[in-house]
């Protein structure tokens, strides 16, 4: 391999870049990788592994979120992209990135009484779910074929495969490394077992270990419907099986589809009371937020959160119009209702005095307090990463995720949530939905582990929850690294497998389910 320069880019402006020379083995092995996107004016470097683009301001240059900074517009010089770079130039295909419809055909899948795996969870939209060929009573050796189909043809440019999730000591089972994919428009092909009517593959690659997202372009771009995934050989040579948790697909041509606007509950609040209401919407390209109507408060029209203190009584008819990076617009509808503040009658005569108890009432509770005390400090500026620590609407991988903090003890706490596909309980049954789901809890590194000291999401162990709900915590592990900790709740998880003829076929069983992560500082 001949050695070239590449780019180290932090994600904080005010640190220092660097450039140097890639090499197949050692240290620099582990340099960073970056994409390039043609952009009006030029192309953007989208980093490899973080999603994030380059953003130039001043003197300074940083990874950044696109939600937050665009990103800057580069143009080559010298022999042209080729020579410029150490990489492939690879460039981001689409805005419309979706998952196929339907699993036509697989060559194998685990679906016994240890577990339940089935290819249909590369579909759902959950990446913690997970296909995984069959291990139970015997392993399928490889290939694997997954044959999975889109709702119409369509031309296609690029798929991403998302690996297995998770922290246990299984998680990294079955990785795939190399792998062969093969399209059709001819459903009886795709039904089929006979591998030479596909004709030649479309894609060939090896994919590196680890868990994140892995985007591979075609060639270039061709019409399709049916795609054959050929699974050869896993990241670990003996083992002989696949796993994989998404698979979806870069669909070129002109967006046309609105925004997916979650439906905003009324509010209610007082004269002087400040007030943040997110404003949820899903899309495959960045949004823009704008409202009319508000009373005496504004919308983020990067994020979506109304935020202010209404300083008169009323009744607000509020409309919110989003709007995608193609003009596709759709808008929801709400009311602000602003009530006066109250003000208190004086008392004819001073309140009594507490007399206090001579001895502690009550038993003292069984579980550490919700919250860690000590004495309050002053927040420490900590780094932030999207999606996980940045309030507001991310666009990653094709997928939409949207964070809220809050102010928690002497820290702060994010909750992400994801835009997927979801299996709800009602009382007649069970439904399939497109919505928000919980993804987890981030408590920044604010706190010192002894600031922690006394709260089971702070150290290693489990617990019962006042609710009946059973906990895990482990801390400074491999998943954790070597100043956190992560908590996992046994919940029950419902998942919706498609019949052949139409329809679901439900189940639900307990499982550990990841729930927050804790970083000291």
């Amino acid at each position: 391999m001949s050695s070239r320069p590449t780019l180290n880019s932090p994600q904080k402006f005010g640190e220092k870049p660097s450039v140097e020379t890639c090499a197949s083995s050692g240290a620099s092995s582990n340099l960073q990788k970056w994409w390039v996107k043609k952009v009006d004016g030029g192309y953007s470097l989208i980093n490899a592994i973080t999603q994030l683009p380059l953003v130039v301001d001043g003197s300074a240059v940083a990874q950044q979120d696109p939600n937050h900074n665009t990103a800057t517009a580069f143009k080559f010089i010298g022999d042209g992209v080729s020579a410029s770079t150490s990489i492939p130039a690879v460039f981001s295909c689409s805005t419309t990135v979706t998952s196929p419809k339907e699993v036509v055909r697989v060559s194998s899948e685990q679906n016994d009484s240890n577990e339940v795996a089935l290819a249909t969870n590369v579909l759902d939209g959950n990446p913690n779910t997970f296909w995984h060929t069959q291990w139970s009573p015997s392993e399928t050796k490889h290939p694997h074929q997954l044959v999975v189909g889109l709702a119409q043809e369509a031309e296609i440019c690029a798929i991403s495969l998302t690996p297995r999730q998770g922290v246990s000591s299984g998680a990294a089972n079955g990785q795939i490394k190399d792998f062969d994919l093969y399209a059709t428009t001819d459903r009886t092909v795709a039904a089929g077992t006979n591998l030479a009517a596909w004709g030649e593959p479309v894609l060939s690659a090896t994919l590196p270990a680890g868990q994140s997202v892995q985007w591979v372009p075609l060639k270039a771009p061709i019409t399709t419907q049916y795609l054959l995934l050929v699974s050869k050989t896993a990241q670990v040579a003996t083992q002989n099986y696949t796993t994989l948790g998404e698979f979806s697909v870069d669909m070129t041509g002109e967006d046309t589809l609105r925004p997916v606007v979650e439906k905003v509950a009324d509010v209610t609040t007082d004269v002087g009371t400040a007030i943040s209401v997110p404003v949820k919407a899903a899309d495959a390209s960045p949004l823009a937020f704008a409202a009319s109507g508000l009373p005496a408060v504004s919308i983020d029209e990067a994020t979506g959160v109304i935020s202010g203190t209404p300083t008169a009584a009323g009744v607000s008819s509020v409309e919110v119009t989003v709007t995608d990076a193609k003009g596709n617009q759709a808008t929801t509808s709400f009311t602000i209702t602003v009530t006066p503040k109250a003000s208190p009658s004086p008392s004819v005569s001073p309140s009594p005095q507490p007399t206090p108890t001579k001895s502690p009432t009550g038993k003292p509770t069984k579980f550490p307090t919700a919250k860690p005390t000590g004495k309050p400090t002053v927040k420490p500026e900590v780094p932030r990463s999207a999606p996980y620590t940045i309030p507001g609407s991310h666009m990653i991988n094709g997928r939409t995720w949207f964070t809220t903090c809050e102010a928690y003890s002497q820290t702060e706490r994010c909750r992400t949530d994801i835009w997927a596909t979801v299996v709800v309980k009602t009382a007649t049954g069970f439904e399939v939905r497109q919505g928000w789901a919980f993804n987890n809890l981030t408590y920044l590194p604010m706190m010192t582990r002894a600031q922690w000291a006394g709260n089971p999401l702070a150290r290693t162990g489990t617990w019962t929850a006042a609710d009946g709900r059973d906990w895990r915590t482990e801390c400074d592990t491999a998943a954790t690294g070597g100043n956190g900790c992560r908590s996992y709740t046994k919940a029950t998880v419902y998942a919706a497998l498609p019949k052949a003829g139409g329809g679901y076929r439900f189940t639900q069983q307990s499982q550990w389910v990841f729930n927050n992560i804790v970083q000291f500082r």
